[in-house]
């Protein structure tokens, strides 16, 4: 039986992006494809596909420097991505990456998104490195794009507390107690993404930058009935272990 002839209709997320011959005189191209922008690249290992936008600040990818080993250098501000990967060579915000087929004279890509789940996981372990390190400008971008994944945009602030609440050795910090008060003026603004974005990103930065470098205390395991006499009692006599 005759295999189906491979189309944009049987296959929409497959799409046509340009000839063998165009890539091959000008070596990189940028091709719109349903909207994205996406950089082809012909390098030594075959052609690759990725995100024109730079994840950092969204300048063309195209327009950057490409080695002999695969590393795309974005010429505004030096990251660098191995184009084989993704993977950004000094840690954080990873690049796209896209399929590539040779079908005859022709390159096409497939541009589908990534499972729900799997682009979720991905801004979470994103998120949690940019927390680890207090890079608050990836904190900036991780909560964006969660949100422009249409998930719960509190979702940041429950993994921002059980991130750091065991590396708050005294207590509470004042980023807990601030968060009441940005996610009530978050509230007041239900039309500003911008604001609520930013009422965010103040919560979880403000508690990340308070825990920067703080190991886990190692709380005791033990517990006890709340009694306000004996843990008064203990105060009065400098019992800190059972106060």
């Amino acid at each position: 039986m005759n295999k189906p002839e491979i189309t944009q209709e049987n296959q929409p997320n497959w799409q046509k992006a340009t000839t063998l011959k165009r890539l091959s005189q000008n070596k990189v191209l940028m091709v719109r494809l349903l909207g994205k922008q996406i950089a082809l690249f012909h390098t030594s290992i075959g052609i690759r596909a990725c995100n024109n936008r730079c994840p950092h600040e969204g300048y063309p990818l195209s327009e950057g420097s490409l080695s002999d080993d695969c590393t795309l250098t974005c010429n505004w501000h030096n990251w660098k991505f191995n184009l084989e990967t993704g993977d950004n060579l000094f840690g954080g915000d990873k690049l796209r990456t896209y399929p590539v087929e040779i079908r005859g004279s022709e390159i096409w890509v497939d541009i589908s998104e990534l499972p729900y789940e799997d682009r979720y996981k991905a801004i979470i372990d994103n998120l949690h490195y940019a927390f680890d390190h207090h890079n608050y400008d990836q904190i900036a971008r991780e909560c964006a794009r969660l949100i422009k994944l249409g998930a719960d945009p509190m979702d940041p602030l429950r993994y921002a507390i059980e991130w750091s609440w065991q590396r708050m050795e005294f207590g509470w910090t004042h980023a807990y107690a601030g968060m009441a008060d940005w996610l009530q003026l978050h509230d007041e603004y239900p039309d500003d993404p911008e604001i609520q974005l930013s009422c965010i990103l103040e919560c979880i930065s403000h508690t990340a930058y308070d825990v920067l470098r703080e190991a886990d205390f190692p709380y005791s395991e033990n517990s006890h009935s709340f009694d306000e006499d004996g843990f008064v009692d203990a105060i009065e006599h400098e019992n800190e272990t059972l106060a």
